[in-house]
């Protein structure tokens, strides 16, 4: 008996223990997803039944059938990527495994919603477009050999589109993925310089294992190559950071991924579908050693006053913990300077007040103070009508963000070109939007908020995508806080402001907690119960939800999984887009992001 060499060793029982973990999975998500495959097999039948038999009535139906797939698909991977992660983070950062949330899902958790939304609904696209084609082509087949009705069904239901083995690789598919993305998203997490290595259990049903089988008799058709060459990947290592170049069976180009079943930068599907590698995560011994700080000058003591001299009083700058003036007294000297009538701003508050009696009528179902509430809500209509145009004739947008301006250090908050398929005659003018953004959050944000400089990134998406930001891991020596910011060829100033404001609450602990301290505060019911979640609309997502308050846009209050919220993003790009109509419509929000911003919360 030959005995395995350790490395081989240790690998095999690292994959063996994570396959184990992904067959759990798979066995408790399977029957759903086969519930949601045997809903689009009704609706094709039905459709069918209908005598609407083209590919457009066909997708139709398999469309209304997608919320349910993307659902699936959502706590399937939240709850794998969740799990996988937390194994990777304690045993990188030896941390105890009581802890209820780690850090990493809560600073990840964009990226996760990033990728179902992105990646993850593609691939729901990619089943029902299968499926689609598959039905089209067996009921045209049907129709041309003359088939009754029953017979087209019956040939329908035995499609492999619609059996066990279907089901049995989407769901192992999507396991895989969020297993690997969730392993690496926790290891960037811990800042620890690692190493990742491509691990499989090297056997023949590996891709690039298995040779095709000769055959004695002569055929027309070319062997089958494994569309991926996976031996090759076993035990290699590389930097964290850095994208595994995958061998193509054919011998033409590589696929490249950031970890195993990676589809971002383009893989093949015959590279992912079904793949089992897992990623393994060791110390990089080869990354520097970490600078000593420079030793800092004693602290001196405060002279002693003069005889006879009185102490200067306390600045509204030094008196408290933050940096400047509280948000109250920024937004009455705005409104002062700019000659806003008491009548005016009284007027609006009048609104919102009958707004909020409104609301807290309809909370307990009080028909008689409901009627009364908007009965005051239209009295007090015109003077709110004369109020907005008044203050609208008033307003002056670049004077005001310059009084936004913190009065000391401001944070540090660069800026880098990225990448994105962008014309280079298009890029100057992405890099100025994206200077102009930076250096208005700059200017609003104290030093005392962001401690650690942060350096942005700019990544383009195509035409009608959705912008987001994530932060990025690159190390705890790094002396930065990473970041990329997503944005279109033609998006607005104010939406790269919102995305840029998610970075200030990606790297500032204190930021999120005050945040959704805010928004449960201001969406609390009047029965001290917690207000019901409720979808944001057709332009959304159906797991996209909110809580309800007279915010400027439901969107404030949106709900995420980990600690992220909309309160800081969204104040910012109003703070940028109309700070006049901000203090108006809602001083306590204003008083609250000035606040956050310069320090004193």
């Amino acid at each position: 008996m030959i005995k395995a060499k350790p490395n081989r060793a240790r690998r095999v029982r690292a994959f063996l223990a994570a396959n184990r973990v992904r067959e759990a999975f798979v066995r408790k998500h399977k029957p759903r997803f086969t519930r949601v495959l045997r809903t689009d097999l009704q609706l094709v039948l039905r459709t069918l039944r209908a005598g609407r038999a083209s590919p457009q009535d066909i997708q139709k139906a398999l469309r209304s059938n997608e919320g349910a797939w993307l659902a699936a698909q959502r706590d399937l991977f939240l709850e794998v990527w969740k799990h996988f992660g937390n194994a990777v983070w304690h045993s990188l950062s030896k941390l105890p495994r009581k802890a209820a949330e780690p850090a990493w899902v809560s600073l990840q958790s964009l990226a996760a919603d990033e990728h179902l939304a992105t990646q993850g609904a593609q691939r729901i696209r990619d089943i029902t477009d299968t499926t689609r084609k598959a039905v089209s082509n067996m009921a045209r087949r049907g129709f041309d050999e003359g088939l009754s009705g029953r017979e087209i069904e019956d040939n329908i239901r035995g499609m492999g589109v619609f059996k066990e083995s279907r089901i049995e690789t989407i769901v192992r598919t999507e396991t895989g993925v969020a297993s690997n993305m969730g392993s690496q998203a926790a290891a960037k997490a811990t800042g620890i310089p690692l190493k990742k290595e491509w691990i499989t259990v090297a056997d023949t049903r590996v891709r690039g294992g298995a040779k095709p089988k000769k055959s004695k008799r002569k055929s027309k058709k070319p062997p089958k190559r494994p569309g991926s060459n996976h031996k090759k990947m076993n035990g290699k290592k590389i930097p964290l950071a850095q994208q595994w170049a995958v061998p193509r069976g054919d011998g033409k180009g590589n696929d490249q991924m950031m970890y195993p079943m990676d589809s971002s930068a383009g893989a093949r599907a015959d590279a992912i579908i079904n793949c089992r590698c897992v990623e393994g995560y060791i110390p990089d011994s080869s990354a520097p050693a970490p600078v000593a700080p420079k030793p800092t000058a004693k602290p001196r003591l405060p002279r002693k006053p003069a005889a006879g001299s009185k102490p200067k009083p306390a600045t509204t700058a030094t008196a408290g913990k933050g940096a400047g003036k509280r948000g109250a007294e920024v937004r009455e000297e705005i409104l002062r300077d700019l000659g806003v009538k008491q009548s005016d701003i009284d007027a609006v508050a009048n609104r919102k007040a009958h707004q909020r009696a409104v609301r807290l009528a309809r909370e307990k179902g009080d028909s008689a103070a409901l009627a009364a509430a908007q009965a005051e809500m239209r009295k007090s209509s015109n003077a709110y009508s004369s109020a907005k145009t008044s203050t609208a004739q008033s307003r002056n947008v670049r004077e005001t963000r310059a009084k936004l301006a913190v009065e000391g250090n401001k944070a540090r908050v660069g800026y880098e070109a990225g990448t994105g398929p962008f014309d280079d005659k298009l890029k100057p003018v992405l890099r100025n939007k994206m200077k102009d953004a930076r250096d208005f959050v700059r200017s609003i944000t104290s030093s005392k908020l962001v401690v650690k400089p942060i350096q942005l990134q700019h990544h383009g998406l195509k035409a009608g995508g959705r912008a987001w930001a994530r932060p990025d891991f690159l190390g705890q020596r790094d002396p930065f806080k990473h970041a990329t910011v997503a944005i279109t060829e033609r998006e607005k100033i104010q939406v790269i402001v919102h995305e840029i404001g998610h970075t200030l609450e990606f790297w500032s602990p204190r930021t999120a907690k005050a945040t959704k301290a805010f928004r449960a505060r201001r969406t609390k019911l009047a029965s001290g119960k917690v207000a019901k979640k409720k979808p944001l609309g057709k332009s959304y997502g159906k797991d996209e939800v909110f809580l309800e308050d007279d915010f400027h846009s439901d969107y404030v209050g949106k709900v995420y999984d980990g600690n992220s919220t909309e309160v800081l993003s969204m104040g910012v790009e109003r703070l940028y887009a109309d700070p006049v109509g901000f203090m108006l419509d809602d001083p306590d929000y204003f008083d609250f992001m000035i606040d956050l911003l310069r320090g004193h919360l």
